[in-house]
């Protein structure tokens, strides 16, 4: 397998034990879950730049990413709904010069407003 002895025992030796990079990693998770949890429509980006205003802790959205991926945190989409009532302007010109003759509001019947092609 062509590893030297002294690899092989430090590795038996280590085996089971974490190193740094794994604990800051364990360390940065369990943060993203505290965070997601007050904020659960906050996707991973948000939260990192949130972990680092408070914490000052730096380390990459990539690294956040990963994380957020391994306990399958996501964000909730919010849904808006636009309760809004929707009016048609409608202008009467005089074609000869152009002069507006009058001009009426009156309320949408279709619902999803004027399409701009």
């Amino acid at each position: 397998m062509e590893v030297s002895r002294s690899g092989y025992y430090k590795w038996i030796k280590r085996k089971g034990w974490l190193n740094q990079y794994e604990i800051d990693r364990k360390d940065l998770t369990a943060l993203l879950i505290e965070m997601h949890e007050k904020q659960f429509t906050w996707g991973y980006r948000h939260l990192a730049d949130q972990i680092r205003k408070e914490i000052g802790w730096i380390f990459s959205d990539l690294l956040a990413h990963k994380c957020c991926r391994d306990v399958e945190i996501r964000s909730k989409a919010r849904i808006h709904y636009n309760k809004g009532i929707k009016y048609d302007w409608n202008i009467y010109l005089n074609l000869f010069n152009n002069e507006i003759i009058s001009y009426d509001l009156r309320i949408n019947k279709s619902g999803n407003g004027a399409k701009n092609h």
